[in-house]
């Protein structure tokens, strides 16, 4: 009896270490920063683009930045870019000044988003963003932007919200799994070779 009690203790204690990991995995890939006023939001384009768009225009609305940065290519060569497409719904349908937003087109990866954003950073006197993606993509996109900038360069992590994942259920469907796990890979891809996408 002793024996089958014991068993029952480990097995509980096996079945919490599992729940606290699959927990500590959404905590991981979406780490939320404290809000402070920046010189810029950027929100780059990939999933639930209508979602990042939100969340940069309610930061940019309630005073955090000056400045709305989109950067992102076209989905095929004969579409606008979304950075262009995330400006014109800013404009059009929260009436954003189109003067206070910065379009970069050419980004296809994380990697080119932080690349091709140095120099627009440099050329506005950019030294802090408030960076705004999904949230399963907020630490690799920080780890990043973080390479290419610099370590002087401050970025606060601020996610937009997806429909399909939630860091608190990221396994409830089989698309929060498929992104946590992508996301999970391409982390320890950076972490072994040292080379970003």
């Amino acid at each position: 009896m002793q024996k089958l009690f014991n068993y029952i203790v480990l097995l509980f204690i096996i079945l919490i270490v599992c729940a606290v990991g699959m927990l500590g995995i959404g905590f991981y890939l979406s780490p939320q920063d404290v809000l402070e006023p920046a010189d810029a939001v950027v929100a780059i384009s990939g999933g639930e683009t209508d979602a990042r768009i939100e969340r940069a225009i309610e930061l940019y609305q309630d005073d955090f930045a000056p400045l709305i940065i989109f950067s992102g290519d076209a989905l095929d060569p004969w579409s606008p870019s979304n950075a262009k497409s995330m400006k014109e719904i800013a404009v059009r349908d929260y009436n954003i000044p189109a003067v206070d937003i910065i379009i970069e087109e050419e980004s296809a990866s994380t990697y080119e988003n932080a690349l091709n954003l140095k120099t627009v950073f440099e050329d506005n006197n950019i030294e802090s963003i408030i960076l705004v993606t999904s949230p399963y993509h907020q630490r690799r996109s920080k780890m990043t932007f973080q390479y290419v900038m610099g370590d002087e360069f401050k970025i606060i992590n601020q996610s937009s919200t997806d429909e399909f994942w939630r860091k608190i259920a990221w396994w409830g469907n089989d698309r929060g799994i498929g992104l946590t796990l992508s996301e999970l890979w391409k982390i320890i891809y950076i972490q072994i070779t040292g080379e970003y996408q």
